[in-house]
C-alpha cells in the first residue's frame, strides 16, 4: 500500500522529501508526471505530518496536492491514476505554478431565530444583471449549506480581494459557515487588503495561509 502526497512534473527528486516518520518518499512517473508516494500512514493520527510533507513539496516544486484519503494499492494503481488524469493534471500544474492558496473563513451568525430564507436577495438593484448574478451565487451557496448572511459577506470579500487573486472559490463549512479560497501569486501577502475589506464585517472572519493549493 502507498500513501500519495502530491503530483509534480516528472523529474522531481523524491529523495528530498520524507514522511512524518522520516521515511523517504519515492516518485512513480508516467505521462510526464510524477506522483510522490510513501509508506502507509494513519489518516487520523498523522494528518498534521502529512500536511507538513505536502507543504514542503509545495515549497520546492509546483504540485497538485493529493488529499489524505485511502492509500493506493501499488505502483500500477499510481500509474493508472496519472495516465487517466494526465491532461487535467498537466493543466493544473500550469495553472498552479508560482501560486499559493489563502483562505478566508466566515462564521455563521449565532441567533435564537431562524436564518433568513435562501431566496431573500441582498440589497441591490433587482433589475440589473449584476443583481441577478449575485442572487444566483447566493442561491448556490445556500443550497450547499452556507448561511445567507455568510454568503453575502463572502461576496463582499471576494469582490474586494479578487483583483489580487488568479482565481477564487466559495466552499461550504459546517454549521452554515463558509470559506473563500483564493489562488494568489507566490510571495504576495494579501493580509493588509483583507484587513481593509473586513474592517466593517458583521460576522467573524479569519484569514489563513499561505497553503498548498488544495482547493483548486
Amino acid at each position: 500500500m502507498l500513501t500519495p502526497y502530491a503530483i509534480t512534473r516528472a523529474g522531481t527528486e523524491a529523495g528530498e522529501f520524507s514522511d512524518c516518520y522520516g521515511r523517504t518518499l519515492r516518485a512513480v512517473e508516467s505521462f510526464g508526471l510524477s506522483l510522490l508516494v510513501g509508506d502507509p500512514i494513519d489518516a487520523e493520527c498523522d494528518a498534521e505530518g502529512f500536511m507538513d510533507t505536502v507543504a514542503l513539496i509545495h515549497e520546492h516544486a509546483c504540485c497538485v496536492p493529493v488529499r489524505l484519503d485511502d492509500p493506493l494499492n501499488d505502483e500500477t494503481a499510481v500509474r493508472r491514476l496519472l495516465e487517466t488524469g494526465a491532461d487535467r493534471f498537466t493543466r493544473l500544474l500550469d495553472r498552479l505554478t508560482g501560486a499559493d492558496e489563502w483562505s478566508v473563513r466566515v462564521e455563521a451568525p449565532i441567533r435564537d431565530h431562524a436564518p433568513p430564507p435562501a431566496g431573500t436577495p441582498p440589497a441591490a438593484d433587482s433589475a440589473s444583471g449584476r443583481s441577478y448574478l449575485r442572487q444566483r451565487r447566493r442561491d448556490l451557496d445556500t443550497a450547499s449549506g452556507i448561511h445567507p448572511e455568510v454568503s453575502d459577506l463572502i461576496a463582499v470579500l471576494s469582490h474586494a480581494l479578487a483583483p489580487l487573486a488568479r482565481d477564487t472559490r466559495t466552499l461550504p463549512a459546517k454549521h452554515g459557515a463558509g470559506s473563500l479560497a483564493l489562488l494568489v501569486d507566490r510571495d504576495r501577502d494579501i493580509t493588509p487588503s483583507f484587513r481593509a475589506a473586513a474592517a466593517d464585517a458583521t460576522l467573524p472572519c479569519m484569514l489563513s495561509g499561505p497553503w498548498p493549493p488544495f482547493s483548486f
